[in-house]
């Protein structure tokens, strides 16, 4: 690698310039600089009636106040309310919203005593604070109630408080904190000894972002964290920073570029019935911090890496577990499917000599067990650099594939004979002029070597999941990885159909009865008077069908199936809906634009609608069945759902995942919509036909047309399925 240069100006390459600066923003950006030491709310009508505040209060109320910070050190307490605030012209300035107070602290010079008017306990007080920002100790804690209480946090009124910041303004150590269903903002702790939940286990409550700060005993159960994938504002979902003895339990964490991070000396930190999916990296063990990752589902991560922003997640290896200058304990989790491309993977290594897509990777890592897991579809299963100390016990491995291109900033170090199941290190080679100089950088280069020897307890074996195309992962009652765990137990993060199930939470894709098992997929409407397509293998074996429409539920009736092409007719009693045509699928060509439309993660994302964009990546006969490949990585829970050109009309119908092909391999598959003609036909159902000439319709127009005639298949199944 080289770079131009001018006399007299030192220039190193762009990556090595951002890997030296990496670390230091991220943590940063996480945790930014707290001003004077405080945490302040303003006081709104709603928060003044929560906290019994006369309704005249405006001002800024002080959460918490940090020790060692100028705040302390003037004699500011947690509940004071600033009401006024002296400005650099020497004139007090009410501060009854936050972007007044900020303007004015922020115009004061920095180091400079800054004077505020407070109101406690009804009387007004001066202080003098100086205007710094810095990185504190912990928020000093208000001693416990008498006896523990329950606050109840509902933004319709009926509860103790309406927003998470006069919830936490109320509790004291050792309360409990419950939120009833719905979306909230930013839930940010810094209270001891609390637990906070879900107030209804079987209804889900959605946080855009938890910051645990250097708190202490805390339980956070039972919530969603999550957000567009890409398009979040945070990097973390959940970010535990300089934490002791919390334990997360049965959350989501869905769509960032860490799912769950733990950083500066977090100790026991316990993560456990949690699914982590969607996020660049799914759990992140940093900064000298000690966790126990223990029975959750960690399941298609880093699949959201691409070339744009090749250089945006430099500073680590995308991976379902990452740990870093840590410790920890991996026992008894299913982490599958975080493989990225192959194309991604190859620049990764090819240009940073970073390696993604890994299940467990681990950079300088101290004695790290990794016990009683499945690790599965990957581009490496367990990668760990020549420094880390670590043990690989009683896990199964499958379908771990390294793809066989080339390592290393040259391209001429292949991985060889490895599996991909363990590659213990890559060895890093730098060859470079010395920093004060004008030469340029010559190479890095990583080559992967073996040299751990892999317990003879692991096995490699495929898990055979109760159900895999219905999110139900737990053991088949003859998977072979029943007993094979350590001390004979079961591998993976959940028991055989008929163990005993683990504690549940809204989150977990484990079925809610254990009887009746519960499946989702997609369908579409292809006749106004309620005939709807979708897959076969959705409705085998059904006991109960339902199709959410249009703000609508219908149940469904199974007309008729054609078993060899996984097609099915359904039938609900409704008329004047939106149908969708049907193409003629043998015009369909490759590179094709068309689009995905489906529900994946309807139990967590409030039955939201996804929209994929993709291509036709090939056309080929499966069995003499004829599909198309489609360049989208697939989500189980598209099955069933309309394939569209960009004129709305339906070509195919997306399709399971073709057997055998896992990690970065995977590809998508619809089947022609020509194929469902010849079963409306038998069963004597008509249908539209697109004009031989349409004009074809932007993104917004596009979905405008084919969303409304998208339904939601919710299936139940009996216990034998």
């Amino acid at each position: 690698m080289s770079t131009a240069t001018r006399p007299g100006r030192i220039v190193l390459p762009f990556f090595i310039l951002l890997m030296l600066v990496a670390p230091l923003h991220a943590a940063k950006k996480a945790t930014p600089p707290i001003v004077m030491g405080i945490q302040t709310m303003a006081v709104t009508t709603e928060f003044a009636a929560d906290l019994k505040l006369s309704s005249e209060i405006k001002g800024m109320y002080i959460l918490c106040v940090y020790a060692g910070s100028p705040a302390e050190t003037s004699g500011l307490q947690e509940g004071d309310i600033i009401v006024r605030v002296r400005d650099r012209k020497g004139i007090d300035v009410v501060t009854p919203d936050e972007a007044t107070f900020d303007a004015v602290r922020n115009a004061v010079p920095v180091k400079t005593p800054l004077s505020l008017t407070v109101l406690r306990a009804g009387k007004e007080m001066p202080f003098s604070v100086l205007r710094a920002a810095g990185y504190f100790d912990r928020a000093l804690q208000s001693p416990p109630n008498a006896q523990p209480r329950t606050i109840k946090i509902n933004p319709d009124g009926t509860g103790d408080a309406r927003s998470l910041e006069a919830g936490l303004a109320l509790a004291r150590p050792g309360d409990t904190v419950l939120l009833a269903p719905g979306n909230f903002g930013n839930l940010v702790v810094w209270r001891d000894g609390l637990t906070i939940a879900a107030l209804d286990k079987e209804k889900a409550v959605t946080v855009k972002y938890i910051g645990l700060q250097q708190a202490r005993d805390l339980v956070i159960r039972g919530l969603a964290v999550s957000d567009t994938p890409g398009k979040t504002s945070h990097d973390m979902g959940i970010f535990i920073y300089g934490c002791e003895n919390i334990k997360i339990d049965g959350c989501l964490a869905l769509g960032y570029k860490y799912g769950i991070m733990m950083a500066n000396k977090s100790s026991n930190i316990t993560i456990t019935n949690c699914m982590i999916t969607m996020n660049i990296t799914g759990v992140a063990v940093r900064g000298d911090s000690t966790a126990v990752i223990m029975r959750n589902l960690i399941i298609k991560n880093s699949q959201q890496l691409s070339l744009k922003n090749l250089y945006v997640y430099y500073d680590f290896s995308a991976a379902g577990v990452v740990v870093h200058q840590s410790q920890a304990e991996i026992t008894n989790n299913t982490i599958i499917d975080n493989a990225c491309p192959t194309d991604i993977f190859c620049e990764y290594v090819g240009r940073l000599n970073v390696v993604p897509g890994a299940g467990i990777s681990l950079f300088e890592a101290k004695n790290v067990t990794i016990i009683n897991n499945i690790i599965g579809g990957h581009n490496i299963g367990v990668l760990g650099n020549e420094n880390s100390q670590f043990v690989v016990e009683y896990n199964a491995f499958y379908m771990n594939a390294a793809p066989g291109k080339a390592w290393g900033g040259n391209n001429s170090y292949a991985v060889g004979a490895a599996s991909g199941n363990v590659l213990s290190g890559y060895k890093r080679e730098e060859t470079s002029a010395p920093l004060l100089s004008l030469a340029s950088w010559t190479k890095v280069v990583c080559t992967p070597y073996l040299m751990f020897q892999v317990s003879q307890s692991n096995i490699n074996s495929d898990p055979f999941f109760a159900d895999r195309m219905k999110n139900d992962y737990r053991l088949a009652a003859d998977s072979p990885l029943v007993n094979k765990g350590r001390n004979w137990t079961f591998i993976g993060a959940y028991p055989p159909v008929g163990g005993e199930k683990p504690a549940g939470n809204t989150a977990n894709p484990l079925p809610a009865n254990a009887g009746v098992l519960a499946g989702r997929g997609g369908c579409f409407v292809i006749s106004a008077d309620g005939y709807l397509l979708t897959c076969a293998h959705l409705v085998k074996d059904a006991v109960a069908v339902e199709i959410a429409l249009g703000g609508k539920q219908y149940k469904a009736t199974v007309l008729g199936t054609d078993a060899k092409h996984d097609l099915a007719l359904l039938k609900i009693t409704a008329t004047g809906l939106t149908a969708l045509p049907l193409s003629n699928s043998n015009a369909v060509e490759l590179g094709q634009d068309v689009r995905i439309f489906s529900y994946p993660f309807t139990d967590v994302k409030n039955e939201q609608m996804k929209v994929l964009r993709g291509a036709i990546a090939g056309i080929s006969t499966i069995e003499t069945t004829r599909v198309f490949q489609v360049d989208v990585l697939p989500l189980a829970e598209q099955c069933g759902g309309p394939l569209v050109n960009e004129r709305g009309e339906v070509v195919g119908l997306n399709a399971p995942l073709l057997t055998g092909m896992t990690g970065s391999d995977k590809i998508g598959l619809a089947l022609p919509v020509n194929y469902a003609k010849g079963l409306l036909r038998d069963e004597g159902v008509s249908y539209l036909t697109p004009p031989e000439a349409g004009d074809e319709l932007d993104g917004p127009a596009l979905v405008k047309r084919v969303a409304p005639a998208t339904g939601l298949l919710l299936v139940q199944y009996n216990n034998k399925r």
